[in-house]
């Protein structure tokens, strides 16, 4: 029974451990992030719109180390109900631990039936795709280059330790 005991002791420290060193790990490295968009109380999210965009952060879940930070374009409603944009792009930023950074874009493309065909893309820091593009998806990330870096300016703007190189054209 005591070799049982002493078992169940270490498996439980080392489970605390764990537990201090992945709090430790995450909350100092997410807490700049989300004092920068604040908390929205109605969302119960950290979530921030402003003029046209969306700001939002979300901490790794317990005992992951995968959080992400997102900007995306507003959609549009005209007044009789009906979607104004034809495109609309979002950046997601996964911080890591190491103090590295993986970004990527999404572009939803409204279809004429009011479908969307969602396009995703893996970008550097230097906005530009990680993978290369070929055919109708280098054609679509190209269309809608201004709009990413738009939104990788803005991402930049709200958390300013974001190696993200905007270049001045």
């Amino acid at each position: 029974m005591k070799k049982i005991l002493k078992v169940f002791s270490v498996i439980l420290a080392v489970f605390l451990v764990f537990n201090i060193i992945w709090a430790l790990m995450v909350f100092p490295k997410y807490k700049d992030y989300k004092n920068a968009v604040g908390y929205d109380e109605q969302r119960e999210r950290w979530y921030c719109r402003e003029d046209d965009y969306i700001y939002s952060v979300s901490s790794p879940d317990y005992l992951s180390f995968t959080g992400n930070l997102s900007v995306s374009e507003v959609m549009k409603m005209k007044k009789d109900g009906t979607i104004e944009n034809k495109t609309n792009c979002s950046i997601i930023i996964w911080p890591e631990l190491n103090g590295e950074y993986k970004f990527g874009a999404n572009i939803g493309i409204r279809n004429d039936d009011n479908s969307i065909t969602s396009y995703k893309y893996y970008i550097d820091e230097k906005i530009q795709p990680v993978n290369e593009l070929v055919g109708e998806d280098k054609n679509i990330f190209e269309d809608n280059r201004a709009y990413i870096v738009e939104l990788c300016r803005l991402a930049k703007e709200k958390w300013n330790d974001l190696p993200i190189v905007i270049d001045q054209e």
